[in-house]
């Protein structure tokens, strides 16, 4: 039996990893994947890999889709040479749709695993996911009702995290006077969020700063903020440990906020992109907020500042207001925490998968 994952980008490689390590626990196949170290140390044949395939941004993608089209040559030639049992397209929707819906138009069962945000760019792309896919995974619980019948909620892979780092930190150790500054995992990102982050934490008297980032841009970080004079703890890798010790944070949209929120860390979201990117992605949105904990509440729990209201002065008198009472980052926590359950995802998803394997009802 063999299984073909395609991950684009690092966090589609670390949630496949997860679900392969399930999967191998009472499923005897071969993994072959376009993938990078996560899924290459989970045991997987790597016929592609994924460190040319991550960028962010309409206009980034357009600067490398020859690459990305010449990518995706060569991994239908790989599915065609293999002749997996299943396919799965991890997140990714720009490259992943079109090849799922290739490889399931060739006959090959296929799963779409952590599904494509349809609700925040665009729903006409749902019937040709459903059509291309035999089985949907998703990670938000909103997302059945979008999808219907095909549709599974398995869990979120953040709860299985935090269950994790809260069995060794069950309490909350918070330094009064620490500021977090989480810029980002890319380094468009952290050149865009961090100048901004910088600049609103100079006008925050009385407060330590420590940043933490990927080690992959600490090269970067430190010559932004020596260029800046600014005075910040840099570290690297365990971003848990060193945002439960900060009273407040600014950080970058992405997984990292859900990760602040169900760890009960009070914090702002601020994001910038570049101009065009903006105007593009504005034009095509379909919902109001773009942090994922305020996407899942429905309400804007933790403030957004975007692109051209991300001004230091705005997001100073917020965080001064906001440090005064932090009750109500508590009462958006634990909803949220209700809201997404304690399931393992990829247990769940594996379970799922065993039964198309095995060629059940799903």
């Amino acid at each position: 039996m063999k299984i073909f994952i395609i991950a684009g980008e690092e966090s589609g490689d670390l949630r496949a990893a997860d679900l392969v390590e399930a999967l191998m626990k009472d499923t005897r196949a071969e993994f072959i994947a376009c993938g990078g170290g996560h899924l290459r140390a989970a045991g997987c044949r790597i016929v592609q890999d994924i460190s040319q395939m991550s960028v962010v941004g309409f206009t980034e993608v357009l600067a490398h889709l020859p690459r990305l089209l010449r990518i995706r040559e060569e991994l239908k030639r790989s599915v065609l040479r293999e002749s997996p049992d299943l396919v799965i397209a991890v997140d990714y929707p720009g490259f992943n749709i079109p090849f799922l819906s290739w490889a399931h138009a060739k006959g090959f069962r296929t799963c779409y695993y952590i599904l494509p945000q349809i609700w925040a760019w665009g729903m006409d792309r749902k019937e040709r996911i459903l059509g291309s896919s035999d089985i949907l995974l998703s990670i938000l619980p909103f997302e059945q009702a979008i999808y219907g019948e095909k549709c599974h909620y398995i869990g979120h892979p953040v709860v299985k995290k935090i269950k994790t780092f809260r069995s060794d930190h069950p309490e909350r150790v918070v330094e009064k006077d620490m500021i977090g500054l989480f810029p980002g995992s890319r380094l468009n990102e952290l050149k865009k969020n961090l100048p901004v982050m910088m600049k609103t934490a100079e006008l925050l008297k009385g407060f330590r700063f420590v940043m933490n980032i990927p080690s992959a841009l600490l090269p970067a970080a430190r010559e932004i903020v020596s260029s800046q004079g600014f005075d910040c703890r840099i570290e690297t890798g365990k971003y848990y440990e060193t945002a439960d010790r900060c009273v407040f944070a600014m950080i970058s949209s992405g997984t990292a906020t859900l990760e602040a929120a169900l760890l009960g860390i009070p914090f702002v979201i601020i994001y910038k992109v570049s101009l065009m990117s903006y105007i593009i992605g504005r034009t095509v949105s379909r919902i109001e907020h773009i942090g994922l904990p305020n996407i899942v509440l429905g309400r804007e729990a933790y403030r957004e500042f975007i692109q051209s209201a991300a001004e230091p002065d705005a997001i100073r008198a917020h965080i001064m207001e906001q440090i005064k009472s932090l009750e109500g980052y508590g009462n958006a926590s634990e909803t949220l925490a209700g809201m997404l359950g304690q399931e393992d995802y990829a247990v769940n998803a594996s379970k799922h998968l065993r039964n198309i394997l095995e060629a059940k009802d799903v």
